[in-house]
């Protein structure tokens, strides 16, 4: 198995995808790291790529963070950090404002309930980590349109507050809805050519974010970004068919680039809008 590489030098890059609202997206590569104690206004979740960096809160001890485990900082928990070797190590965090995690609390509760809090400062969850990496990659690199930028971050946060948080929440049986779902449905046919949002779906289902992902799910099978995106995609076979050019019709489908457009055609075909046209007859 390669060594990983030493890390050279301290770079950090941040980034806020408009799609998520107050949310600031972090990614450090650290050589050489040593923070006093300081706190920060918002959640912390971060995920360690590589090396070890120690995290000390101002009581008891120092925790060992290291590859594959995940941070989870309270606002104003006071905290240093630093590196304990020469080589470094890389991790990205999401910057989370308290007024998202009290939403999606809210959500989950269908009621007013205490901002979650986390005791454990550290734990070691692949599923969690995995999803966490893929929503931190997608959001920093804008790989995808808007409702499924929402959904991912929603379902893997909510799972986080779910699982983790000290304050336990209590959710209602999910069950399926044939009028909410054919509701939603009728919405994102007749706009599925426009930017769709999860609130938009909230007003149009009256259910919370939460329950409207379910509540479709287990009603139509997918999740309503899915079945929007099978949506544009079967569209867009139909108007290939008529020879309208590839660009033309990214854009009448709902992809406003056309590098998203591809990209799901070919996962959803095995080839590209070109060659799809192509092949035609």
């Amino acid at each position: 198995m390669k060594e990983a590489k030493n890390i050279e030098s301290n770079i950090l890059k941040f980034h806020v995808n408009h799609d998520i609202s107050g949310v600031e997206l972090m990614n450090a590569n650290f050589k050489s790291n040593r923070a006093s104690l300081h706190y920060h206004l918002e959640f912390i979740i971060g995920v360690m790529e590589s090396g070890v960096q120690s995290y000390c809160p101002k009581s008891p001890k120092e925790k060992i963070i290291s590859k594959g485990h995940i941070s989870m900082i309270n606002p104003e928990r006071i905290h240093s950090n630093k590196n304990i070797d020469d080589k470094g190590y890389k991790y990205r965090t999401f910057n989370v404002q308290p007024e998202v995690f009290q939403q999606i609390a809210n959500d989950i509760a269908q009621d007013e309930v205490s901002l979650p809090n986390f005791d454990k400062v550290t734990v070691k969850d692949k599923h969690l980590e995995t999803q966490l990496l893929h929503l931190h990659n997608s959001l920093f690199l804008n790989q995808f349109d808007t409702i499924q930028n929402q959904s991912c971050f929603y379902e893997t946060f909510a799972y986080l507050i779910k699982t983790y948080s000290s304050n336990k929440l209590k959710t209602g049986k999910i069950n399926a809805n044939s009028i909410i779902a054919n509701r939603i449905k009728d919405y994102l046919h007749t706009y599925f050519d426009s930017k769709i949002t999860l609130e938009e779906l909230s007003e149009v289902s009256g259910l919370s974010t939460y329950y409207l992902n379910r509540v479709f799910s287990k009603s139509i099978g997918i999740p309503p970004h899915k079945y929007l995106m099978n949506l544009r995609l079967n569209k867009a076979q139909e108007l290939l068919k008529l020879k309208n050019s590839v660009t033309e019709v990214g854009y009448m489908v709902g992809f406003f680039d056309q590098s998203h457009f591809t990209r799901n055609f070919k996962l959803f075909l095995g080839i590209t809008p070109k060659q799809y046209q192509s092949s035609i007859s």
